[in-house]
């Protein structure tokens, strides 16, 4: 009997101590939240130069286990031109904050760690009444939020499944199917480190004009690291299929995967892609052909080097190149650069100052480059054709005077490309084009003779060339080029700088 007393002041002093803890949290979420969204404005703002984010409160109204007040977040241009451009308003309502250390809103998710804070959000039927409607009178977006006592910020958030017809919606002029939705963010005390993740079931989007949106199996997770000023993301989507009904083309993309790391900064890139299918099918058949491209795979890295120009690589694959029922063959790609100008890759700045790529190319350094196609390789089933090339411009610092080719501090190329395989891919076109699956040998042989006719006509002249090797038909060409040489070696043989020339 003695120790029901001792029981009962002990769950009244935790009681107490539960009560004050939770005032105690109350008051210092009421005198630190404005210098808080202070804080989060102004990191927002600072990291990204496209819009002015305001993030701000009214009516705070503090309990002994919540606090209420209304939130309202603002996003307006940064170049507007015209001064009386209202914000435009991206979240307006009211939330409750239930104060830790064991808000009952975080237990009852599951949650059992100490919080500071604890949000409940529910959408209301005030803030979107159309959305309210559609989603059966029930909160098309709900989720929570929670800030831990070392200041971890935890944001998940889900929207209900919806479908939507252009009379459900005046503003929207299209059919809209979208699954339920999860979203999260997390984030410490000093959004250093981020990280964001996406999960969606299935997008449709159909509209009046024959625009079509097809999206299923979406995941995004991003890590932003704030001082290093790069983004690590990793997106998958198991089908996407879009048709432009302006351009005639439907587009299918199977299993796309994309993964890797941006430097938002200096323009830093480091990316591997895959699609198992790429199909372009057009709309009308009789207009052209549809293309499948299948185990497409793309590596692309970009480094700003130490004499501030850019290193990289682009790499590609595939193993199928379909065009209608023919199958052209399988390739690989692999290229690199070095000491390009960095204004090629700096997008948003260089588009304000020379418009387009062109232009970006004529205004681009182009001393000390070196390119290297190490492998381009195309094979068939009549065989291969494999190019290599590489070249390196001199530094102008150190030559000025350099002109026409002796701009290039040295040049390779070797070129295989067999008529046999050139016709096989010739007669493949022409039987897709005419409607034909199959392919004769006389069709192939016709292909080659033309080939070889074509080639002697427009690159006879071309003494770089030439079109047998090893009793072979084809285009082949082998030289080498120093600039420290005065000699070439074309095709085995040595031929001085000032014929070669002439020869071009």
């Amino acid at each position: 009997m003695k120790k029901t007393p001792l029981a009962i002041g002990i769950v009244a002093v935790l009681g107490i101590g539960y009560v004050g803890t939770a005032w105690y949290t109350g008051n210092i979420i009421e005198n630190n939240i404005d210098n808080e969204l202070k804080e989060i404005n102004q990191q927002i703002n600072h990291y990204q130069e496209a819009y002015n984010v305001a993030i701000t409160h009214s009516n705070l109204e503090k309990n002994i286990f919540s606090t209420k007040l209304h939130l309202t977040v603002t996003l307006s241009p940064k170049d507007a031109v015209e001064a009386d451009i209202q914000p435009k308003k991206l979240f307006d309502d009211d939330i409750i904050i239930h104060h830790g250390p064991f808000p009952m809103a975080a237990l009852a998710k599951g949650t059992f760690s100490p919080q500071m804070a604890w949000v409940e959000y529910q959408m209301t039927e005030q803030a979107a009444p159309d959305l309210w409607k559609l989603s059966g009178n029930q909160p098309f977006i709900s989720g929570h939020a929670s800030l831990s006592y070392q200041n971890y910020l935890r944001v998940k958030l889900t929207n209900k499944a919806l479908s939507v017809k252009p009379e459900d919606l005046n503003y929207l002029n299209a059919k809209l199917d979208i699954s339920e939705g999860n979203y999260s963010f997390e984030s410490d005390a000093d959004f250093v480190n981020l990280q964001v993740n996406t999960h969606l079931d299935k997008l449709n989007y159909v509209d009046t004009n024959d625009n079509l949106f097809l999206l299923s199996n979406l995941t995004l997770s991003a890590k932003p690291n704030i001082e290093k000023t790069i983004v690590d993301f990793d997106l998958n989507i198991g089908n996407l299929q879009i048709i432009d009904g302006y351009s005639d083309i439907d587009a299918t993309v199977n299993n796309l995967k994309l993964k890797g790391s941006a430097n938002y900064q200096n323009s830093d890139l480091e990316v591997q892609n895959s699609v198992d299918k790429l199909v372009f099918k057009p709309i009308d058949p009789e207009q052209t052909k549809s293309v499948e491209i299948n185990k497409l795979t793309l590596n692309q890295k970009n480094t700003l080097n130490e004499s501030d120009t850019v290193d990289g690589l682009l790499q590609a694959s595939i193993d199928s190149f379909k065009y209608g029922q023919q199958n052209l063959g399988s390739g690989t790609l692999d290229f690199d650069y070095q000491g390009l100008d960095k204004r090629l890759f700096s997008y948003n700045e260089l588009d304000g100052l020379y418009g387009n790529v062109s232009e970006k190319i004529d205004h681009t350094e182009t001393s000390n480059i070196k390119l290297s196609l190490n492998k381009f390789n195309w094979h068939n089933v009549a065989g291969d054709i494999n190019i290599s090339a590489n070249v390196k411009t001199v530094d102008i610092n150190k030559v000025p005077d350099a002109h026409d080719i002796d701009k290039l501090e040295s040049f390779n190329l070797k070129l295989d490309a067999p008529f046999d395989v050139l016709a096989n891919i010739g007669a493949q076109i022409e039987a897709v084009e005419k409607g034909s699956d199959d392919i004769s040998p006389q069709q192939i042989e016709k292909a080659k003779q033309s080939l070889g006719m074509m080639s002697q006509m427009f690159l006879g002249n071309l003494k770089f060339l030439t079109f047998k090797k090893d009793g072979i038909q084809g285009i082949f060409s082998d030289v080498e080029y120093s600039r420290e040489n005065d000699m070439i070696k074309v095709n085995g043989q040595d031929i001085p700088k000032e014929v070669f020339l002439e020869d071009l």
